[in-house]
């Protein structure tokens, strides 16, 4: 699952639209980790405003440990 998110984040920082068909095929997977986000993502995606689904992608996901 963290690789589809982080592909996910990479295609939307982007600008791609090939997060689109990422998000379609990913989404079974993804959406129990964003829960109620995952909803906002979809319509944001579907209307291509990449930025607003990288920051809602960002903001739903959980922080990640320091390395």
């Amino acid at each position: 699952m963290e690789d589809a998110t982080r592909r996910l984040t990479e295609l939307l920082a982007l600008g791609d639209v090939a997060a689109r068909d990422l998000w379609h095929r990913d989404a079974p997977l993804l959406r129990p980790l964003l829960g109620a986000a995952a909803e906002r993502l979809d319509a944001e995606i579907e209307r291509f405003e990449l930025e607003e689904a990288l920051a809602t992608l960002a903001a739903a996901l959980p922080p990640r440990p320091l390395a």
